[in-house]
């Protein structure tokens, strides 16, 4: 998916999978540690996302791997990789997260599969720009106050809850091919208090492929 913008047209139904990495202990990160993965997937069509009521969980370490420039990097390891992917059902389908560049580049693997990634963190400032630095927990408890009580809870299901919280409010303003172009747009990053928000590479936002939707 390299060279130019890739045109996006709308999708009449579409797979998106969300998902969370979070640390299961507190400290700094380091090679050995324990992380959760939890993962659900929902159907899309229009501006309504229907969820499946199994939560996928995955438990696994990080681990020191070298990065595309040579330099010592955390990953996760491959048992939890295999939690997230492939997605089997026919595509189109979205991967989903808080702050996805930052995720993708835990799992490794290759980056283009599935093709389509949703950042909410970036596509929620496309429509409530002062929420810039906020985080997910934050930003769920500002579009859907009514979910408070679900959405404050500790743990990554929580935090799952406060994804699909974004998502909702996200497909109720652009379709979910519109979302998708936004996932590439230049934002400040996402505040340091969030659980990995002590990596070094915490304020890289890459931008990935560049989508021109219908």
């Amino acid at each position: 998916m390299s060279g130019g913008p890739v045109r996006l047209h709308a999708w009449p139904a579409a797979r998106v999978r969300l998902f969370d990495l979070v640390p299961a202990q507190t400290g700094a990160p380091r090679a050995g540690a324990p992380v959760a993965l939890v993962a659900r997937d929902g159907l899309v069509e229009g501006p309504v996302v229907t969820w499946e009521a199994d939560i996928r969980r995955r438990q696994g370490l990080l681990e020191e791997i070298l990065d595309d420039d040579g330099q010592p990097a955390l990953s996760v390891d491959d048992s939890v990789f295999r939690g997230l992917l492939p997605i089997e059902a026919r595509p189109p389908h979205v991967l989903a997260a808080y702050h996805l560049s930052f995720l993708r580049r835990r799992l490794g693997g290759p980056r283009a599969t599935p093709p389509y990634g949703l950042c909410l963190y970036r596509a929620t400032l496309q429509h409530r720009p002062w929420l810039s630095g906020h985080g997910l927990q934050t930003m769920a408890v500002e579009v859907a106050p009514g979910k408070i009580l679900d959405l404050t809870e500790a743990g990554p299901h929580a935090r799952l809850a406060c994804g699909q919280a974004l998502l909702e409010a996200l497909l109720a303003t652009e379709p979910l091919n519109r979302l998708v172009a936004r996932s590439g747009a230049p934002v400040l990053p996402p505040p340091h208090d969030e659980p990995f928000g002590r990596f070094d590479d915490w304020d890289l936002m890459e931008s990935g492929p560049v989508f021109v939707a219908d």
